[in-house]
């Protein structure tokens, strides 16, 4: 039979920069569920290819020994075919075992990607709502501007709406971004939301 699958443990930092690194690409995971979603999502391949493999290497070994064993005798066969079914069904159920697991990682990363979705779509909203209600206060002050404070303030202030659209398109876009831009994505609409929250605060300033 075909050596037994021997299920992978990491390994042993030998020193101090190995262990750094290995922290690091473990927060790195972390932080990025897609780069989860993606590694587990190529682990459930490799296992899927190397059960087929497995499969069919025994197909070939037990192939041959039924040649070899041409002129046996009976007994002999009887016990060449019992243990070759034994061999097949343990094959297949240690190819399946390590299929499943990674098939549960697989569905675990993507849990895990859905989540962070549902929470930073949710989290920007909640920004851009406290960004409008500041927006919205500072233009109600805005009014007992001197005539040319106010026509400063209203050229700033045209400029932050339209970069607030911008932003809120975005933010409205978020359920139609794919999960392999998604950190990008991410990083984009969070620095917009933190320009509009500066560029309030320079304005705010003139009031």
């Amino acid at each position: 039979m075909l050596g037994r699958r021997v299920m992978k443990t990491p390994n042993v930092p030998t020193n101090l920069s190995a262990t750094f690194l290995v922290l690091a690409g473990l927060a790195a995971c972390e932080k990025n569920p897609n780069a989860e979603l993606t590694s587990s999502q190529a682990e459930l391949t490799s296992e899927q290819r190397k059960a087929q493999q497995d499969e069919a290497e025994l197909r070939q070994k037990q192939a041959n020994e039924r040649v070899e064993s041409q002129n046996a005798s009976r007994d002999d066969h009887a016990e060449l075919r019992r243990k070759q079914e034994s061999d097949r069904a343990e094959t297949t159920a240690e190819g399946q075992l390590a299929t499943s697991e990674a098939q549960r990682d697989v569905t675990h990363a993507r849990e895990k990607m859905a989540q962070d979705r549902r929470d930073f779509e949710t989290k920007s909203s909640e920004r851009l709502v406290k960004i409008d209600a500041k927006a919205k206060e500072m233009k109600t002050k805005s009014a007992k501007l001197a005539a040319n404070k106010k026509q400063q303030f209203n050229t700033n202030y045209a400029r932050y709406m339209n970069d607030r659209d911008t932003v809120s398109a975005k933010i409205n876009g978020l359920h139609m971004v794919t999960d392999d831009t998604w950190q990008n994505t991410k990083r984009d609409v969070e620095g917009k939301l933190d320009a509009l929250e500066n560029d309030l605060d320079k304005m705010d300033k003139g009031l």
